[in-house]
């Protein structure tokens, strides 16, 4: 029987080369721009504040919903957004700052890199008096609830009531003495006490006068 010559095995060990060689080339000259979750992505978080607002009516509401990390993406490569419901309402008020409702009341106050997504509406009346929810659109939808109440202003805006005058009857005024002055700034019961004394001063000196003129004759 003849041997078996190595040419004949070529075919096999070119075969088993070519899968080594096509191993180390995955291992070691793969791309490396995959999405692999090596650091998960921080998730988003509401910031705390008030979640009851009261306000009067046709004042502007501002409901106030601040997140934190909204800038981070979810796990396909999507942005976070959120948006505002009413709770008596399945239809979103808004999504981002664009407004999904007919009423032109409302309006998304989002300034330049704010954590703040607030809700505005104008004029408000009683009638928006709810249950407003701020949303995340993570994949359990982060919810934060915030109350607005809306005060009615014939009932709670009274105008200051003006102080009562009580008037006095003509008979029960009191009666004020007045003095009338001369234009030396002297009463009235002055100058008659001046005029007293100089009458008995002249009639004095008119006695003495005459006394004296009767001596000397």
């Amino acid at each position: 029987m003849r041997p078996t010559s190595l040419w004949e095995y070529l075919p096999n060990w070119t075969l088993l080369i070519f899968n080594i060689l096509l191993l180390f080339g995955k291992v070691f000259c793969s791309p490396r721009d995959h999405n692999y979750d090596y650091y998960p992505s921080p998730r988003p978080t509401f910031l705390s504040g008030e979640t009851n607002f009261t306000f009067h009516k046709g004042d502007t509401a501002t409901l106030r919903c601040g997140v934190m990390d909204l800038g981070t993406k979810t796990s396909d490569g999507r942005p976070y957004v959120v948006s505002w419901r009413r709770d008596s309402s399945l239809q979103p008020l808004a999504i981002g700052e664009m407004i999904f409702s007919s009423n032109t009341d409302y309006k998304i106050h989002h300034p330049d890199k704010s954590p703040y997504w607030n809700l505005l509406i104008k004029n408000v009346q009683p009638k928006h008096a709810d249950t407003y929810e701020c949303q995340i659109s993570t994949s359990d939808k982060m919810k934060r609830r915030v109350y607005l109440n809306v005060l009615d202003d014939d009932t709670f805006r009274k105008p200051a009531e003006k102080p009562k005058i009580k008037r006095v009857p003509e008979d029960e005024k009191p009666q004020a003495t007045i003095y009338k002055g001369n234009s030396n700034g002297c009463s009235r019961k002055q100058n008659e006490y001046s005029h007293k004394l100089l009458l008995v001063t002249s009639t004095l000196f008119v006695v003495y006068l005459m006394l004296w003129s009767h001596d000397a004759s």
